[in-house]
This record gives structure tokens, C-alpha cells and sequence, in this order.
């Protein structure tokens, strides 16, 4: 398997026709592969949901997201720092 690697939080949020993308978490593979876990608010309902999502040089796949235990792990980890995931007390 390729060497995962962490990407910039800061890249700029997305907003299509769609969704809005309120926050997102990153977790690569080599350089032309990563999975994505984001926020979004959905245009046509206004309600807020979590895509997980698979990219391959910057278009997102139409596969589901297949990971290893230990890899969702982390990205479920970064989403939470990220903001993607909010923990309610």
C-alpha cells in the first residue's frame, strides 16, 4: 500500500449546485489519491449531512470509500478536529 499522507486543512471549501461544504478532513494515499470525510449543507433541503468520499487526482470517485480499520480510524479522528464531526455533550 502506498505511503498515506496528511494534506493541508487549509485548501478552499466547495460549493456547487448541490451542497455547501462546510468542512472537510483528509487522509491521502501516494500523490493522486485520498479519501475525504465532509460537512455539507444540502442545497435542497438545507440539511446538514456527512459524505464519506474517495478522489482520485482531484475528482471525487463515484466508488465508495473502502479503508482499512486503522486508516478510517484516523480519518474519522481528523474529521473531528476538523470540525467535520461534532461530539454534543
Amino acid at each position: 500500500m502506498p505511503t498515506k499522507t496528511a494534506l493541508a486543512a487549509d485548501t478552499e471549501l466547495r460549493n456547487t449546485a448541490y451542497a455547501e461544504e462546510i468542512a472537510t478532513a483528509k487522509l491521502a494515499w501516494g500523490p493522486h489519491s485520498e479519501g475525504r470525510i465532509e460537512r455539507l449543507r444540502i442545497k435542497s433541503t438545507g440539511k446538514i449531512e456527512i459524505r464519506f468520499s474517495w478522489w482520485m487526482d482531484g475528482r471525487m470517485m463515484p466508488k465508495p470509500l473502502d479503508l482499512p480499520e486503522a486508516d478510517l480510524m484516523t480519518l474519522l479522528a481528523r474529521g473531528i478536529k476538523a470540525g467535520v464531526l461534532m461530539v454534543e455533550e
